[in-house]
């Protein structure tokens, strides 16, 4: 009888040691400050007309943007053809890449890549932390590898 209670013992002590550990772990998406945003949120902060060099701020986030996935589901809502996603982080510099390079690069124009990257650029600034956004693409007729900073829509009109 002693083997039984003993099984029994363990299974409750590793029962409640799985509850415990459970219990502990924060979501990907949780900050120790602030709002949380999920993955699955979509925002856009900006839009812009970069021949006109006018930016116009669309949303104001509460709180900081600490998770890059809001902003990436909002340029691919309104530019699904690019498929943006990000290729990771280095210090302040988010890079990103596109599933549809050769639609950026050889397909939509000078002024359609501009358009987007711009885009882009103003909504990835948004995210805490990330003073740089470099678009690692191969180079094409209308677009290639480049990086955009705050700094580019310094003298930008905000409406």
């Amino acid at each position: 009888m002693y083997p039984f209670l003993h099984m029994r013992v363990i299974s409750v002590f590793i029962f409640a040691l799985f509850a415990i550990l459970s219990c502990n772990q924060k979501d990907e998406s949780e900050s120790d400050e602030g709002m949380l945003w999920n993955k699955n949120d979509t925002i856009v902060v900006w839009t812009s007309e970069p021949n006109k060099e006018i930016k116009k701020r669309l949303f104001q986030p509460e709180d900081s943007i600490n998770i890059p996935e809001p902003l990436v589901n909002g340029i691919n809502e309104l530019w699904p053809e690019a498929g943006l996603f990000v290729k990771g982080q280095r210090i302040d510099t988010l890079i990103v890449g596109l599933q549809n390079e050769n639609w950026l690069t050889d397909e939509i124009g000078n002024e359609g890549a501009a358009s987007f990257l711009s885009f882009a650029a103003l909504n990835l600034l948004e995210l805490k932390g990330i003073n740089r956004i470099y678009f690692d693409l191969t180079p094409g007729v209308h677009a290639g590898a480049e990086t955009w900073e705050d700094s580019d829509f310094a003298d930008w009109k905000e409406e």
